[in-house]
């Protein structure tokens, strides 16, 4: 999870992108793997700051795999809705 503002979307994706790499890389060294087809990505905030610009946000590249953006996610069980 991180914050940022509406202007600064495509850096906090390059962040968030080498983070998960950088899961996926401690998890392999652990013989563990990280489920790419249940990562979901969950963008929040009110609806003023989601509905200004071009209403597009930015999905997240994850080596071959595209994990778009979804209305609701699900953390350990819990559905989360942005």
């Amino acid at each position: 999870m991180t914050h940022c503002s509406r202007n600064n979307t495509t850096t906090t994706i390059a962040r968030l992108e080498q983070c998960i790499v950088d899961i996926n890389y401690w998890m392999s060294a652990n013989r563990l793997k990280l489920n790419m087809d249940k990562t979901e990505l969950l963008w929040a905030g009110t609806r003023r700051s989601l509905s200004m610009g071009d209403g597009s946000f930015p999905s997240l590249q994850l080596g071959g795999a595209i994990i778009a953006l979804n209305q609701h996610v699900r953390v350990l069980g819990v559905i989360f809705f942005g």
